[in-house]
């Protein structure tokens, strides 16, 4: 997302700081204004216009923060005050008035600490990247010295204060908790002279309250006139009122005590404040009736009723988060409560008031489904259209209720009589990220409310503000094909296209949304028929389409173009630069810890507040070599792994501790220990841990959940490098006269392959012997196939009759065609017979097989055990790390011998590997350096007979239909972290590794970010798939990886070209020269 479009977003959650953020808008309109206009303006006078405006914005921004400082210091200042005589008392009841007030205040001055740093974040980042677009824009390199000199010294973007503030409020909610708790605390402060005894009202609330629970309901109301006489009897103080007061209010969040008995304190105690407000929470005797998770109806009635109820004022009085009762009351959904109070009241005055949180009482109808509420409400005057502001944002009802899919609501809303003509393709009507309904409906995918909203005049090919998208785009993207069936049948444009020049089509194909292609390549074909003189699309053009201007637009991870910009780049070398093989692990084990994205590999338990917000994460390390890692909560899609080295895991200690963005004290901590590492590890393929998350009392608040991987070092003898050359691979930057002017990031991938490679499949035997067979199975009856790897290599011998002469025959293979015939008439091969026999110029590409966790799950694959040993099995986890080390040693040990006997100006044979399993791409990357990887993207196929694209596994089983529904997100659960954003929850990595290899083998982008993040050569694609969208070629290799198009048809083909290399059934072909 854009920045402006994600700060205006982000305001919503801070509505008290809108109007004091940075204009970034308006600084980057400015500088748009500046660059187009006429020479007779100076860089330096531009420059000027620049800079004022710029620090004016700082002022501004500036300004606000120390008034907000100043007012929190002063409000803790308060709080410690109020909580050095609660700690003055001889005891502190978790019960009694004061402590829950001033707990409750001081969690809210934590939440209001967190949004001033929110504000400061939110601020720095938009100094920077403004700055940024002005170098770019400009030509110039001022950005760092600007934020050095003027931006950084401004107080606002000290951290000292506010680190302090957070540390203060953590440690007082600590104290005051424990001190509840009966806790010892050492205070190196002056003490008490004298300790003060418990208020007689709070000995009054616990003697009511044991009376409650043990005395007979059927005298109680007898039993309690008793003891409030005697209570009056002792206390004739001036301030009796107040204390009553309180009591009242305290008595009336307890769910222990009745209507009745509150109607009957009321009734005996004339002397009662109704219009007392709390004066730490802000709070009234109407916000505690409406806050109670008792229906206080019957006491809410006699109090309006009363001739001393102030009606005018405590109806609209706001608590200290910002809610008059009508917030409360919308949110619970108590509709005799909001009767009663519109009858009695003048809360019409505050029905569109909006909260701490930007939220009015008809939102929070609509959130929380209360369609009785909402109507009321509508009837009585509240506004179910307000205007968007770009200077103040809102959220808007409609909007809501379309990501809830609540039809229902959608409905009402819709009919009211505030709704005008053209309203649904208003941009004031937009949410605070440009979305419109329909667009949020489309992501959605809900059918109904598309053709309520079409009924109602919303336009099927209306822009949104964000990505200038119509919804068919946000349809794709989602993978609803209904929906985009729905969408064309009543006009949406399919052939469209967005600022990029890419159409629904490319998004489809880059996303791996095979239902959805289909549909769109069904449509297109039917235009294509009628012959209508439409502009083709891009991804339909001719055979060689015309590559068009665009930005790098593989991986959604770059936010927009000027963020692809370097703040400061060197010229390129004259000399590109080589890289020969990859990095690999040479004796050191490879650890690597995947976290979820946003917050959610925190899962804190629902009753615990938390002293600070989470925002970093720290994870250290007790090896002195280890440097300890930090991770910014929320945790970004570019920043949720960490990848470390070490000799060995079995004395690692791993501490994962939580701490606020700002601040110093810890808020919860967790360890991993080598033996839960390796028992864990050594049980499961999919290793997903949750660690316990204590605080610095040690109590239990949580979990840490994340994923690991080991992969340990190749056991054998590697390859000395300085003896077997490995292959290289360079990505330099493209001269404009060598590719077409198409890409901010035009690179060169240049690499030693060359020539045809023959791919056979690798597969090992039950007792650990490498084979070659055409296909994973043996076809011992019609429709019995047994896998190869449940037969040991002496058992597949005798079952497929094979005699002495395999390495003759083998040795006499002149060509790829003979190689084919002789792995069919054998049904399977040792590798080593293949490698040892084989002529030494016929190149092989080596393709691992090895299941995924879909295929072990799903599929109709009992793989059994590798059994090497006797019977001793291998553990499922280091199964796969034997799996390799076996098949590398019989490579290495061919490359070996075979160099012992080749003459000196001849080369050892050319192999590459690949796989279609990730794991095993990752894995054999990081055990050698010497031949390269490939991935192969095999989750997508091309079926003649339907003519049409479907999904498989990794290895070709059939996915089941259950199964790939499931993958659909559910985005209709609202929370005020994503309530105005379908775009927050997008991520490249996902909770489940079997989701996520299945996603990798489908998509082309999760399969790109796939190969890069993990270092590999390059990727092997449909070339049915880069006949449908050429554009994507582009793309790929933009990333700087290899190209492969997969054609596994025997009939005609049409040959992709810019692709590095073509694979035509079993024969992989590089091009002489891949210097593109």
């Amino acid at each position: 997302m854009k920045f402006g479009k994600y700060l205006a977003t982000r305001s919503l959650e801070l509505p008290e700081y809108s109007g004091h953020f940075i204009n970034y808008k308006a600084l980057k309109k400015l500088i748009n204004q500046l660059a187009i206009q006429d020479d007779s303006l100076s860089l330096q006078d531009k420059k000027g216009s620049f800079f004022f405006k710029v620090e004016r914005e700082l002022e501004k921004v500036n300004e606000f923060y120390l008034e907000k400082q100043s007012e929190l210091r002063i409000k803790l200042d308060i709080l410690m005050t109020k909580k050095n005589k609660l700690f003055s008392q001889s005891s502190v009841e978790k019960s009694s008035i004061d402590f829950i007030s001033l707990y409750e205040s001081l969690k809210k001055f934590s939440s209001d600490l967190d949004r001033l740093q929110q504000f400061v974040e939110l601020n720095e980042a938009g100094f920077t990247k403004v700055l940024k677009k002005w170098d770019k824009r400009s030509k110039s390199t001022t950005k760092e010295l600007y934020l050095s000199i003027a931006v950084n010294v401004q107080p606002v973007f000290h951290r000292n204060e506010i680190i302090e503030l957070s540390d203060l409020v953590a440690t007082n909610l600590l104290e005051l908790e424990a001190q509840a708790d009966g806790d010892v605390i050492i205070r190196y402060e002056k003490q008490a002279t004298k300790a003060i005894p418990s208020s007689k009202s709070d000995r009054l609330f616990d003697q009511l309250i044991f009376m409650i629970k043990t005395v007979d309901p059927s005298v109680i109301l007898d039993k309690l006139t008793n003891l409030f006489q005697s209570f009056l009897d002792e206390n004739n103080s001036d301030n009796i009122s107040f204390k009553l007061s309180n009591l009242l209010y305290l008595l009336t969040l307890n769910e222990n005590v009745s209507n009745e008995i509150i109607l009957h304190f009321i009734n005996f105690f004339s002397n009662l404040n109704f219009a007392m407000v709390d004066d730490l929470t802000g709070r009234n005797f109407l916000h505690q009736l409406v806050i109670s998770k008792v229906d206080r109806y019957p006491v809410l009635d006699q109090i309006v009723r009363d001739s001393e109820f102030d009606s005018s004022t405590l109806p609209v009085i706001k608590d200290f988060n910002g809610r008059t009762p009508l917030h409360y009351i919308a949110e619970a959904g108590n509709l005799s409560m909001l009767q009663l109070l519109l009858q009695h009241t003048n809360i019409k005055v505050v029905i569109d008031a909006l909260d701490g949180n930007s939220m009015c009482a008809l939102l929070l109808a609509v959130i929380n489904r209360h369609i009785d509420i909402l109507e009321v409400l509508l009837a009585n005057g509240s506004n179910p259209f307000p205007t968007q502001s770009e200077v103040q944002p809102v959220y808007l009802p409609l909007n809501i209720a379309c990501q809830l899919g609540d039809e229902e609501i959608v409905k009402i809303l819709l009919s009211s009589t505030k709704h005008s003509e053209n309203q649904l393709n208003n941009f004031f009507q937009c949410n605070a990220e440009g979305l419109l309904p329909l667009h949020i409906v489309a992501s959605l995918g809900n059918h109904n409310l598309i053709t309520l909203l079409l009924d109602h005049g919303a336009d099927v090919n209306q822009l949104d503000k964000l990505n200038k998208w119509t919804p068919m785009f946000y349809a794709v993207i989602q993978g609803n094909p209904q929906t985009v069936e729905l969408l064309i049948a009543n006009g949406a444009d399919f052939k469209l296209q967005d600022e990029d020049n890419l159409d629904p089509l490319y998004y489809a194909v880059l996303e791996g949304n095979v239902y959805v292609m289909n549909v769109l390549l069904k449509y297109l074909k039917e235009e294509s028929d009628k012959k209508l003189k439409l502009t083709p699309s891009k991804s339909q053009g001719s055979e060689k389409p015309l590559l068009t201007p665009s930005v790098l637009s593989i991986s959604s991870i770059p936010n927009s173009v000027t963020d692809l910009i370097p703040d400061l780049s060197l010229p390129p070398p004259i000399i590109p630069l080589r890289k020969y093989g990859h990095n690999f692990l040479e004796k050191k084990i490879f650890l690597k810890f995947n976290f979820f994205t946003a917050r959610d590999s925190l899962k804190i338990n629902p009753d615990t507040f938390l002293t600070s917000v989470p925002g970093r994460l720290t994870v250290s390390f007790n090896k002195d070599d280890l440097i300890p890692r930090n991770m910014i909560l929320p945790i970004s899609n570019k920043e949720n792994t960490i990848a470390l080295q070490v000799d060995s895991l079995d004395d690692i200690m791993i501490d994962f501790e939580l701490y606020p963005t700002f601040g110093t004290r810890l808020i919860a901590k967790s360890t991993l220990s080598a033996s839960l590492l390796l028992s864990r590890y050594n049980k499961e393929t999919d290793v997903y841990i949750s660690l316990p998350l204590f605080d610095v009392r040690l109590r239990n608040i949580g979990q840490l959940q994340f994923s690991y991987q080991v992969i340990f070092p190749y056991s054998g003898k590697p390859l000395e490098i300085s003896i077997y050359e490995t292959y290289w691979k360079s990505t330099n930057n493209q001269s404009s006269q060598q590719l077409v002017k198409s890409t901010y990031f035009s690179f060169v991938t240049a690499s030693s392959l060359s020539g045809q490679y023959y791919r056979v499949k690798v597969f090992l035997s039950h007792d650990g012997i490498p084979l070659v067979a055409p296909e994973w199975y043996l076809e011992l009856a019609p429709d019995l196939r047994v896998p190869i790897s449940n037969f040991s290599y002496g058992q597949l011998k005798v079952m497929l009759l094979h005699d002495h002469d395999i390495p003759e025959r083998t040795a006499n293979v002149k060509d790829f065609k003979q190689l084919e015939l002789l792995l069919h008439q054998l049904k399977c091969i040792p590798l080593q017979v293949l490698l040892e026999n084989l002529p030494i110029n016929l190149s092989i590409d080596l393709e691992i097989f090895y299941p995924t966790l879909y295929e072990l799950t799903f599929a109709d694959l009992p793989l059994a055990r590798l059994n090497v040993k006797g019977n001793e099995l291998i553990l499922k986890t280091n199964e796969i790390n034997y799996y390799t080390d076996t098949i590398l040693t019989t490579v290495f040990d061919h490359v070996r011998s075979s160099r012992q006997t080749i003459q000196h100006d001849q080369k050892t044979r050319s192999m590459i590997f690949s796989s279609s399993n990730p794991s095993i791409c990752t894995i054999l990357n990081w055990k050698q350096p010497n031949y390269p990887v490939l991935f192969n993207m095999s989750g997508v196929v091309f079926d003649d007979e339907e003519k049409t694209f479907k999904y498989v596994s990794a290895n070709g089983f059939p996915i089941l239909e259950d199964f790939e529904r499931s993958l659909t997100k559910d985005r209709s659960n609202i929370k005020l972290d994503n309530i105005d954003s379908i775009n927050k929850k997008e991520s490249n990595s996902y909770t489940d590794e079997l989701v996520n290899q299945h996603c990798i083998s489908k998509s082309i982008k999760q399969a790109v970010f796939f190969a890069t993040s993990n270092n590999l050569l390059g990727i092997i694609v449909s070339n049915q798939l880069l006949k449908v969208c050429p554009r994507l070629i582009e793309d790929i290799r933009s990333r700087g990886l290899i190209l492969v198009a997969s054609e596994n048809n025997k009939t005609p083909y049409d040959i992709i070209d810019d692709v590095n290399g073509l694979r035509l059934n079993d024969i992989l072909t590089f091009q002489d020269d891949i210097d593109m």
